[in-house]
């Protein structure tokens, strides 16, 4: 029974993975201004939308566009809003202000 639970939970997890919009990479933004994302400890996922698109990305409190401004632009309920084709960088941040999530969206 226990085995049957395990496989079940695997299985379900992988559909998750990919039926999500959202597949994991590693990225690092350099920017005077910007925090920075090369901590091990900050994920990374890619998201793909088309011009005029809209997408919920996260849960967290605060989403906020690190790059790409005129390419994209967030809502204060976590949708991201794809303005224009180019690519963008947006960040999710805990109520302290910690980066804990970064976004690369493509728009096409």
């Amino acid at each position: 029974m226990k085995k049957g639970l395990i496989v079940l939970g695997a299985t379900a997890i992988l559909l998750a993975g990919i039926l999500a919009p959202t597949t994991g990479f590693a990225a690092e933004r350099v920017g005077s201004n910007n925090p920075q994302i090369n901590n091990a400890s900050t994920a990374s996922s890619f998201v793909l939308l088309r011009v005029g698109e809209s997408s919920y990305l996260s849960w967290a409190p605060k989403l906020s566009v690190i790059s790409g401004h005129d390419i994209v632009s967030v809502d204060s309920l976590g949708k991201v809003y794809a303005k224009k084709t180019g690519t963008a960088t947006v960040g999710a941040y805990e109520y302290n202000g910690k980066l804990i999530k970064t976004y690369s969206i493509l728009v096409m």
